[in-house]
């Protein structure tokens, strides 16, 4: 049962990007984007059906992720997933870093139970902070003064304040709770990692927040 309401999440996220792109003409990177936010939700589905389940194996909570790398590596390579698929350079590998980055960090949590909600705290912070980064950024970014070539100072902003939002979100799914400094200095981390270009940033995403969350968690909780 939980592996169909994992895929059928996944299939509904698809289905329902795909239908929005084309009806209200949404651009490649907005809908890509709107995908990136909502398959953040997967993590409260391997926290459920997974990793706090008595029922299921130690390794089950990689099928979904692993399953979501070759997926993502087929569309990214024959263009399966148009509505989500950049064109010509610009196409870079940044939804199969997504994949191996959630895999990386759901085998963490395998070996060190303590980088649970760390890890989705990493998730979330992922999937609502680059997401607001990039559709924030897009739009208005120009307006503003700029860190980097591709990175704006609003779209940073933007990055962090939606990575707050999104630990805030998480706590309505998951029983913890950390103090607002903390979450707040989870955004900023969130923000100064999502600057590393070409899809790096999932990984520095990934990592920078679990390893910051696993020691504010230690410190605040």
């Amino acid at each position: 049962m939980r592996y169909i309401v994992g895929y059928g999440y996944l299939a509904i996220v698809f289905l329902v990007v795909m239908l929005a792109g084309k009806l209200f003409r949404l651009s490649v990177e907005v809908s890509r984007k709107i995908a990136h936010i909502l398959i953040g939700f997967t993590w409260v589905i391997l926290y459920y059906g997974f990793i706090t389940n008595e029922n299921a194996l130690w390794f089950e909570v990689l099928v979904m992720p692993v399953t979501f790398i070759l997926v993502n590596y087929l569309s990214y390579r024959y263009k399966i997933f148009t509505f989500i698929e950049r064109e010509g350079e610009k196409n870079h590998p940044g939804t199969v870093y997504y994949a191996i980055a959630m895999t990386v960090l759901m085998t963490l949590t395998i070996f060190f139970p303590a980088t649970v909600i760390p890890s989705g705290i990493a998730v979330f912070c992922l999937s609502f902070g680059d997401g607001a980064a990039s559709l924030i950024g897009s739009f208005f970014g120009k307006y503003g003064p700029r860190i980097t070539k591709t990175k704006s100072l609003i779209g940073s902003l933007a990055c962090a304040v939606g990575a707050i939002a999104g630990v805030y979100l998480m706590m309505l799914f998951v029983p913890f709770s950390l103090p607002f400094y903390a979450v707040v200095i989870i955004g900023v981390t969130t923000a100064a990692c999502e600057l590393v270009g070409y899809g790096m940033d999932n990984f520095a995403i990934v990592f920078g927040v679990t390893a910051i969350s696993t020691l504010l968690m230690e410190v605040c909780v």
